[in-house]
């Protein structure tokens, strides 16, 4: 998987999981309305499995914590699992391909003990989406060492 190339089209499912297979926690993709887990994280597609797909966010389940790139709180359909933490500022820009890989920084990021709110509000934090894309960059080539 190279940066262009996901810059050009996204991540797919089998992508992403294989950039976290060895992720602690991490329990896969999912569909909107596939059965979802309890436990850990997890990438979550706003689709639903009859579509191809369209917008990739992360959920952690028992840290209450729901991760949009886009800003946006999460849908009603995960109100069960009494998510509390989200982020309110748009990291991505609209027309980017890179939520997956947002997604996959932030999970690593949470992993390696940073927390949510410095994560949304100190790392990423521009309202200039094109410098939380470069910061994005960074972060990732130097995860990738």
């Amino acid at each position: 998987v190279t940066f262009s190339n996901v810059v050009k089209r996204g991540l797919s499912n089998i992508e992403i999981e294989g950039l976290l297979q060895y992720e602690p926690g991490f329990q896969g993709c999912f569909m909107r309305n596939e059965t979802l887990p309890k436990h850990g994280s997890f990438i979550l597609n706003l689709d639903d499995v009859s579509g191809l797909g369209t917008h990739w966010v992360a959920v952690f389940p028992d840290r209450n914590i729901y991760y949009d790139s886009y800003g946006l709180k999460w849908p009603n359909e995960l109100d069960h699992f009494g998510l509390k933490e989200y982020n309110s500022i748009q990291h991505q820009r609209m027309n980017s391909n890179l939520c997956g890989l947002y997604c996959i920084v932030v999970i690593k990021l949470i992993n390696k003990g940073i927390s949510f709110y410095n994560i949304c509000y100190d790392i990423f934090k521009h309202s200039k989406h094109n410098k939380n894309d470069g910061t994005f960059k960074h972060l990732l080539y130097e995860m990738q060492k």
